[in-house]
């Protein structure tokens, strides 16, 4: 596997994790929950499952920048 593929593969794989998060998860903290109650009580009781929500987006973030690194460095770095 290339390297260019492979961060390819770790960016997909990493946001498809921070998408299911975001549907599972962290949706019940946010204003897709209307009433502003449920969602703080929410975050009170669920407040490792929401970090662990956004550490995935956080995580999401690097991967793609890996993976913006490599593909210059593949395309342009001969330059």
């Amino acid at each position: 596997m290339t390297t260019l593929r492979r961060a390819a593969v770790i960016a997909f794989c990493i946001h498809l994790i921070a998408g299911l998060s975001m549907l599972f998860v962290l949706r019940q903290g946010l204003e897709t929950i209307s009433e502003l109650r449920d969602r703080f009580a929410f975050l009170i009781h669920h407040r490792t499952l929401w970090t662990l929500g956004w550490f995935s987006w956080t995580l999401a973030a690097l991967a793609i920048l890996y993976f913006y690194f490599i593909f210059a460095d593949v395309h342009f770095g001969s330059w």
